[in-house]
C-alpha cells in the first residue's frame, strides 16, 4: 500500500486510525524526497496494521503549525489520535521500524 495523501481537512479522520504515521514534507525539500522511500517501504511491510499518509506542507499549513513542526523532515507516529513519538530530520528504515514494532 502506498501513504494515504492527509490535509488540514482529512487529517483529523486520519489519525482517528488506531495506529499511524504521518510524514511531512515539501516539493522544495531535498531530505524529503530521500525519506520517501523509506515511508514507502514501511507502508508496504506494515501494510493491514499502520496507516501511512504524507502531508504536503506548502499546500496544508493548518495542522503543520498546530503541531508544531519546525523543520523538514518531520514523521509523527499516532496511537488512538495521539501523538506518541516524533521524528525530526533523516531517519532511517530501522528507527521507524524499532518504533513500530515498539509500539504494536
Amino acid at each position: 500500500m502506498t501513504p494515504i495523501e492527509v490535509t488540514d481537512e482529512t487529517f483529523s479522520g486520519f489519525v482517528k486510525n488506531s495506529f499511524c504515521v504521518l510524514s511531512f514534507t515539501s516539493p522544495w525539500c531535498s531530505a524529503c524526497k530521500k525519506m520517501h522511500p523509506v515511508v514507502e517501504s514501511m507502508a508496504q511491510e506494515f501494510d493491514g496494521s499502520v496507516s501511512f499518509g504524507i502531508m504536503d506542507i506548502s499546500t496544508s499549513t493548518q495542522v503543520p503549525v498546530e503541531l508544531r513542526i519546525l523543520s523538514l523532515p518531520t514523521a509523527l507516529i499516532f496511537v488512538n489520535g495521539r501523538e506518541t513519538k516524533r521524528f525530526t530530520g533523516a531517519y532511517s528504515v530501522g528507527d521507524l521500524k524499532t518504533s513500530l514494532l515498539e509500539l504494536l
